[in-house]
């Protein structure tokens, strides 16, 4: 991920260009880790995190890349739908 010097981030994760915006599922998706998309010029990335103060085997941040979708447009904003599941067959993700 490419950093601006005048900002300091706790965690961070790789990525091939600048991010736009990030998002967390806050809502229950029936897996142990955190969903999180991400999206920029013309990409959103969806994964799964945990952190360690959420579990203590983890140091730092565990993440997981799941999909990316690559379309062409700009991200500005992302939302999530309660109706996003992990744990179904297959998985829901919107």
């Amino acid at each position: 991920m490419k950093q601006n010097a005048t900002r300091n981030a706790t965690y961070t994760v790789d990525c091939e260009d600048y991010v736009h915006v990030v998002e967390f599922n806050p809502f229950e998706s029936g897996d142990s880790g955190n969903l999180i998309a991400y999206g920029g010029n013309n990409f959103v990335v969806i994964g799964t995190c945990t952190f360690q103060e959420e579990e203590a085997n983890v140091e730092g941040i565990q993440y997981k890349t799941l999909r990316a979708f690559y379309h062409g447009v700009r991200i500005d904003g992302i939302a999530w739908s309660p109706e996003t599941r992990l744990d179904s067959l297959p998985p829901v993700i919107k």
